[in-house]
């Protein structure tokens, strides 16, 4: 059995970055004040929102003291991230986005499953695919479920990435996270891969085979509108930890995306080249396979939006 170290406060700090989410936020933040399990305190992070996202949550916040709200010291998800991982006070971290839904039982299991396996530094579950004006509770019959694999390891290579945790669904030890040196800017739109990759070099990591996350499909997902820089973030954070796994120089601890790719194409030509040609194949399989999730979607009647015409990038 684990134990958390004195000075946590609570056995899990829930992280909530937020950027102009008034549409969503309350939703997912009332799915986890639903939680059967309550020792939890839920930071918020207002991303330098536009529009009621920070109203919202200090609406709640005064309803509710485990809620706190903070503020992004500078617009990015990445230092919202790290702003959260500062002020935490629990001994596990959990993740939630903005706009999903978690099960009212997401927390009590994988804090279960961390107490009981103290070599596991992170575990996910599996997800199930909303519409973008679905509530709790939420019927499994006859819907998308991406279930990842129980002993995950991610692909560092081939034509396919393959990642090993889905960031929403996660549940992290907060000392694993902090020593393996938290979200890295160079890193952007692919920061939590980069994270699990090192987390991977730490200690081991699982999913759980449970839908306890629900991902809402709306027009405004990052993963739509940032196709092809996030694929190069993939393709980036894999080249990295290849390095890191042969011994060689990670240059993302200490240098921005531009000086990462710069240094890398001085070091390695090949392999920079080689990484463009990948990120090409994967935007394309990406993009299809969306199509794919839309497509159903829409024939359900959960997104009224059609298919081609889309902002992808």
């Amino acid at each position: 059995m684990s134990r958390c170290w004195p000075q946590f406060n609570h056995k899990v700090s829930i992280v909530i970055t937020a950027r102009n989410a008034g549409d969503h936020i309350e939703a997912a933040i009332r799915s986890l004040l639903e939680q059967t399990y309550e020792d939890f305190e839920l930071l918020v992070v207002d991303d330098h929102s536009t529009d009621d996202t920070a109203q919202v949550v200090c609406r709640l916040a005064a309803e509710d003291s485990r809620i706190v709200c903070l503020s992004s010291p500078e617009p990015g998800r990445i230092p919202a991230l790290n702003a959260a991982i500062a002020a935490a006070r629990g001994c596990y971290l959990a993740i939630m986005d903005a706009d999903d839904l978690a099960d009212p039982h997401r927390l009590a299991m994988q804090v279960s499953y961390l107490d009981q396996h103290p070599n596991v530094v992170a575990v996910g579950s599996a997800l199930s695919f909303i519409g973008p004006t679905e509530v709790l509770p939420i019927s499994l019959a006859g819907r998308k479920i991406s279930v990842k694999p129980e002993r995950p390891r991610s692909s560092l290579g081939g034509w396919k990435m393959s990642v090993a945790l889905v960031h929403a669904t996660v549940m992290m030890r907060l000392s694993s996270v902090i020593a393996a040196g938290a979200y890295r800017p160079a890193l952007i739109y692919q920061e939590d891969n980069d994270l699990f990759l090192r987390l991977e070099e730490l200690g081991e990591i699982r999913n759980l085979p449970n839908v306890l996350h629900h991902y809402r499909q709306h027009a405004n997902n990052t993963s739509r509108r940032h196709v092809i820089a996030q694929c190069a973030a993939s393709r980036l954070a894999l080249a990295l930890a290849q390095r890191r796994r042969r011994g060689k120089r990670d240059f993302a601890y200490i240098h921005g995306r531009a000086a990462v790719w710069a240094l890398l194409v001085l070091h390695s030509p090949a392999t920079a080249l080689g990484l463009v040609v990948e990120v090409a194949i994967e935007v394309v399989r990406r993009i299809r396979k969306r199509r794919s999730v839309l497509g159903m979607l829409r024939d359900r009647g959960q997104l009224k939006m059609p298919l081609h015409g889309q902002r992808l990038a």
